[in-house]
């Protein structure tokens, strides 16, 4: 009898080191992995395309827009990324995506990188094998109203409030409710076309999301005058773009491209400046601050490349936001302008 216990308790021992070794194996594994596959940048060159995973339709940020052309503020970010490396912005495959799609893509390497309104957070960061070069956008979370005469977001107790799945808005709004006393029925909608029909139709009395698409999906109701973006805020919401951990030269290539898009609307120096050989690559140096811009499998001029190919980061905003759409900058102004946009120094 003691020896049949005795048995079972070693066999028990060695099955858990066991498990414990082969997970040390794996991580092992994908670390070996991730060092193999450590440029993306001569892949990308090879294929002779980027492939940008956006969202399904969003105008302003990633949206086919009339002349059947992909359009936005994230989608300008792929252009960038395409002309730093190839010197043509146009070099770009849009791949649409949804919110339950996306990060299996990038994983299985059908997108090389998520340019899709992606809020950043810890789980994503460290367990979903990707990295957020930089926030790019600075967005919180609110709740849009329509067609209801209500003064703040508790009265909304006991209401119907739209959400999109798979996004960060539903933990969010249901912790903060929690927090502030208050409960509300959920229904949540696959996109966030149909959360906006639901919307409209008065299925739901208010739909939470980011205040950035909150300004979109307020224009597309059939009287957007009847609608209210509440100016409480749920929670902070800093966007990005993302990259798998193992590319890390397109993770530098894309952080330092969003400091130098920030870096040059700070110098006023703009896609005119350039494109009309006002400034010459030796004066954008030199305004820029630019000792040496060597970076793996790109040209020393690649970031005159990106501003001559999209602007800087004003005019990205600028012609996809705020005047299409009349989204405020706010927090995404410059710092000297009281927001939160700076570059560190490019010596």
């Amino acid at each position: 009898m003691h020896h049949n216990i005795s048995t079972f308790l070693i066999a028990g021992i060695f099955k858990r080191w066991y498990v414990r070794f082969m997970r040390w194996l794996l991580i092992i594994f994908l670390c070996l992995i991730q060092t193999i596959q450590a440029n993306i940048i001569p892949e990308i060159k090879k294929r002779g395309v980027l492939n940008c995973g956006v969202t399904t339709g969003l105008p302003g940020f990633s949206f086919m827009n009339e002349k059947g052309e992909w359009a936005g503020f994230e989608v300008d970010y792929c252009r960038g990324i395409a002309a730093a490396i190839f010197n043509d912005p146009n070099k770009v495959k849009f791949i649409p995506l949804t919110n339950q799609m996306q990060f299996l893509a990038l994983n299985m390497k059908q997108v090389d990188v998520l340019a899709r309104v992606i809020s950043i957070n810890y789980t994503r960061a460290t367990q979903l094998s990707g990295m957020f070069p930089v926030t790019h956008y600075f967005d919180d979370e609110a709740v849009l109203i329509y067609n209801l005469n209500i003064k703040k977001l508790s009265d909304l107790d006991g209401k119907t409030i739209c959400l999109v799945s798979g996004s960060t808005t539903e933990q969010n709004l249901y912790h903060y409710a929690l927090t502030q006393g208050w409960h509300y029925k959920p229904l949540v909608m696959s996109r966030g076309q149909l959360a906006v029909r639901a919307l409209a139709s008065g299925r739901c009395k208010a739909l939470a999301g980011d205040r950035s698409s909150l300004y979109v999906f307020k224009n597309e109701l059939p009287k957007p005058k009847q609608a209210n973006v509440f100016d409480e805020s749920i929670a902070l919401e800093p966007l990005g773009l993302m990259v798998r951990q193992s590319d890390i030269d397109l993770y530098q290539l894309i952080q330092w491209m969003h400091y130098a898009l920030v870096l040059s609307e700070q110098k006023n120096i703009t896609q005119a400046t350039i494109a009309s050989k006002q400034l010459t690559l030796s004066d954008f140096n030199e305004q820029m601050g630019i000792m040496s811009l060597t970076m793996s499998h790109l040209p020393d001029h690649w970031l005159y490349q990106v501003i001559n190919a999209v602007g800087n980061y004003g005019e990205i905003y600028s012609r996809n936001l705020t005047k299409p759409l009349n989204i405020p900058r706010n927090n995404n102004k410059l710092m000297s302008q009281g927001g939160m946009m700076y570059s560190p120094s490019f010596n």
